[in-house]
């Protein structure tokens, strides 16, 4: 596990390393998730990660937009509990 504090180290890491899995916030200094999604996708290099969002913003233009980027699942913290979180995740890489 790796941890970025804003769009711009999410990008760095992402040159730098392979994952096989984002877990993004949307509200991040400077650039924000959506802004690292947009770059995410569009490059040849990592784009194929898959992107789980977890964040505060629920609102559903919020959502359709974090889904039309590519968002595999879009978590609301307020409405997730944490252990929801860690299975859907577990599930997910398949373990």
């Amino acid at each position: 596990m790796v941890l970025a504090t804003n769009g711009d180290q999410v990008l760095q890491l992402l040159k730098e390393n392979k994952f096989d899995l984002i877990l993004m916030d949307i509200i991040l200094p400077g650039k924000s998730g959506f802004e690292a999604m947009e770059e995410i996708v569009a490059s040849p290099q990592y784009g194929q990660t898959p992107i789980m969002i977890i964040s505060n913003l629920g609102q559903e233009q919020d959502v359709a937009r974090g889904k039309e980027l590519g968002a595999v699942e879009y978590f609301v913290k307020a409405q997730t509990p944490i252990d929801d979180l860690v299975a859907k995740v577990r599930g997910f890489l398949g373990g």
